[in-house]
C-alpha cells in the first residue's frame, strides 16, 4: 500500500505507468501482427522459439548465428499462451515491460521528469513496435525483431554513460549503476554478436572518459559474470559450440559484406549524421548547466554514437534509422535546455520543460521517430482488430497457424505472402499424408515451418536461419551429422519460396549427404519428401 500511495501521490510516476501499461496492453492485443513484409521471417521466431519451448538449446542442438535471448523471449510467450501463434507478440510485450521499468529506474532523477518519461516510453516502443527498423511503419512484421531488442540494450548503456555523475554518487550507487551496464552487455552477448561488440565500444568509451572507480568497475564485471553464467545454462555451458557457430556465421557473413552497400547506407543517413554532429557542436559551445556537467568531450561522444550506429546498420538488413542517435538527441536536449534538476529546492512541473522548449530541434527530431514507432504499433492494432475473413489473401490450412496472415506486397522490398502460404500448405499436406505424428521433420529451407505448424516434437539439427553466404557458406557450415541431426523426415523444395541466391549454394553443400542418408518417398507441387534410411 505504501508503494501504491507513493505512485498515486507522485503524478509523474503515474503518467509513466499509465502510458507504459497502454503500450504493453496494445502489444499483447496485437500478438502476432498481420504481416505485410518479410512474411516468412515469422517462422524464424516460431520454429526456434518452439525448439527452446521443447527443451532444445541453441548452438548445442541446432546451429545458430544468434544467441538464445530472442528465442527465449518467444519461448516465454509460448509458455504464457500455450504455444499460440501470438506468442511472438506476448514475448515482445514482456520484454518491453522489463525495458520500460529498467530504463525508468536507471534514469532516476538524472533527467528532468518530462525527458525521463519521453525517453523511457520511446525505448518501450522501440522494443515492441511490430515493423522492421528503417521501413514504412505500415509494413507490419516481426522480422528482425532482435535488432529492436539489441538497440534497447545499447540504449541502457548509453543512459548510464551520459547521465551518470560519478563524483556525486556513493559506493552503493556506483556499484548498482555499473551492474546495470554489466547485465545489458551480457544479454547483448547472447542476443547477437554485433550488439555485443557495440556494447563493448560504448563501455570502453565510458571507462576511458571517466575517473574509473572500483565499485563502478566491480559492478560491471560482477554482473556481467553472473548474467553470463546464468545465460550459459540455456546452452548447457557449451562454450565451444558457441564459438563454432560464431565462426560459421562470421565466415559466411564476410562473403556478403560489401563496401558499396555500407557507403549507400551512410549516404541514406547523411541528413541524420550531419544533424547529430551539429547538435553536438551546439552542445559543446553552449553554456553548461553545472548540474549536468559531463566528464567527457561531447564532440567525441557524438562521434562514438554515430560510429556505433553506422557499425550496427552495416551488419543489419537495415538502411535507415539510427536509434542511438535519436536517443542521444534527447539527452543533449536535457543537458542544455532544461531547468535545474528536481533535487533543487523547487521542482519544475512535470512537462514544463517540454512546454517551454517544444520547438527545439532536438525535441522535434526525437518526436518524429518516436511517432513512427507509436504509429507502427497503432497500425498493427488496427489491423489486428479487423475480422480476418475480410483479408483477401490465402490462408494457412493447418488450424495451429490458420490465424497467421501474410500479405503480398509489390513495393520494394517485395514480399510474396500468398505464394509462401501455398508453399507451406502444400508441404504440410504432403507430410500428413506420408508420415506419422511422432516423426520429426527437418526442412532444407531458410526456416523450418513444419514442426511448429504441425505441433510436432522438433528434430535436433538444422540451422536457425539458412541463407547461403549470410549464415553458411561453402567453407563454413555445420557438418552433415549436426545438420541432419535426429530428423526422420527431410523436406526439400523443388522451387524455394525464398530467392535462389540464398538457397542454391546451401542445397549443393548437403546434396551428396541427402542421397546417402535419405530415401525419396513422395513429392508434390513444391516439395520432395524424404525419409531417413
Amino acid at each position: 500500500m505504501n508503494l501504491l500511495n507513493l505512485i498515486i501521490n507522485n503524478r509523474k510516476h503515474s503518467y509513466f505507468l499509465f502510458f507504459l501499461a497502454l503500450i504493453i496492453s496494445l502489444t499483447f492485443f496485437v500478438g502476432t501482427v498481420p504481416t505485410h513484409i518479410f512474411g516468412h521471417d515469422i517462422f524464424f521466431l516460431l520454429d526456434n522459439g518452439w525448439r527452446v519451448y521443447n527443451g532444445q538449446s541453441p548452438h548445442v542442438d541446432f546451429t545458430s548465428a544468434w544467441g538464445p535471448v530472442t528465442f527465449l523471449i518467444t519461448a516465454l510467450g509460448m509458455k504464457i499462451s500455450g504455444g499460440s501463434i501470438d506468442a511472438v507478440g506476448y514475448g515482445s510485450a514482456l520484454y518491453g515491460l522489463i525495458i520500460g521499468l529498467w530504463s525508468y529506474w536507471l534514469c532516476g532523477n538524472r533527467l528532468v521528469p518530462a525527458v525521463r518519461i519521453l525517453l523511457c516510453l520511446y525505448l518501450v516502443c522501440l522494443a515492441v513496435a511490430p515493423f522492421p527498423l528503417g521501413v514504412n511503419f505500415k509494413m507490419s512484421s516481426h522480422a528482425m525483431v532482435y535488432n529492436r531488442y539489441g538497440y534497447t540494450l545499447l540504449a541502457l548503456i548509453l543512459i548510464d554513460i551520459y547521465c551518470f555523475k560519478e563524483n556525486k554518487e556513493n559506493y552503493k550507487d556506483l556499484l548498482i549503476v555499473g551492474a546495470s551496464s554489466g547485465i545489458a552487455i551480457a544479454i547483448a552477448l547472447f542476443l547477437k554478436a554485433s550488439y555485443f561488440g557495440a556494447a563493448i565500444i560504448l563501455t570502453l568509451f565510458s571507462l576511458l572518459s571517466k575517473n574509473i572507480s572500483r565499485p563502478y568497475l566491480l559492478g560491471i564485471i560482477a554482473s556481467f559474470t553472473i548474467t553470463t553464467i546464468f545465460l550459459l545454462y540455456f546452452i548447457q555451458y557449451d562454450i565451444i559450440a558457441i564459438l563454432n557457430d560464431l565462426k560459421i556465421a562470421a565466415g559466411a557473413r564476410s562473403n556478403s559484406v560489401f563496401i558499396n552497400i555500407i557507403l549507400i547506407k551512410i549516404l541514406y543517413n547523411l541528413p541524420v549524421i550531419f544533424f547529430i554532429i551539429l547538435l553536438g557542436i551546439k552542445s559543446h559551445h553552449a553554456e553548461p548547466n553545472k548540474s549536468y556537467s559531463l566528464s567527457f568531450n561531447i564532440i567525441y561522444f557524438c562521434l562514438v554514437i554515430l560510429f556505433v550506429d553506422i557499425l550496427i546498420i552495416s551488419s543489419n538488413q537495415q538502411y535507415l534509422t539510427l536509434p542511438l542517435s535519436i536517443i542521444f538527441s534527447l539527452l543533449l536536449y536535457n543537458n542544455i535546455n532544461t531547468l535545474p534538476p528536481p533535487n533543487k529546492n523547487k521542482s519544475p512541473s512535470y512537462f514544463s520543460t517540454i512546454k517551454l522548449h517544444l520547438i527545439t530541434p532536438e525535441i522535434i527530431f526525437f518526436l518524429i521517430f518516436f511517432g513512427f514507432d507509436i504509429s507502427g504499433l497503432s497500425y498493427g492494432a488496427l489491423q489486428k482488430s479487423k475480422d480476418p475473413e475480410t483479408f483477401s489473401t490465402k490462408r494457412f490450412s493447418e488450424s495451429r497457424i490458420s490465424s497467421l496472415i501474410l500479405f503480398d506486397n509489390n513495393t520494394e522490398p517485395k514480399t510474396n505472402g500468398s505464394l509462401y502460404t501455398e508453399y507451406i500448405n502444400d508441404g504440410i499436406d504432403l507430410i500428413k499424408k506420408n508420415s506419422k505424428p511422432n516423426e520429426k521433420v527437418l526442412a532444407m529451407e531458410m526456416f523450418n515451418p513444419f514442426s511448429y505448424a504441425l505441433g510436432r516434437q522438433p528434430a535436433k539439427g538444422g540451422i536457425a536461419a539458412a541463407a547461403f553466404n549470410y549464415t553458411i557458406s561453402d567453407k563454413y557450415h555445420p557438418s552433415e551429422n549436426k545438420f541432419f541431426g535426429t530428423s526422420d523426415i527431410l523436406m526439400v523444395p523443388k522451387r524455394p519460396a525464398s530467392p535462389n541466391i540464398f538457397y542454391d549454394g546451401f542445397y549443393k553443400i548437403y546434396q551428396p549427404s541427402i542421397k546417402k542418408k535419405f530415401k525419396l518417398i513422395a513429392e508434390s507441387k513444391f516439395w520432395y519428401f524424404y525419409r531417413k534410411k
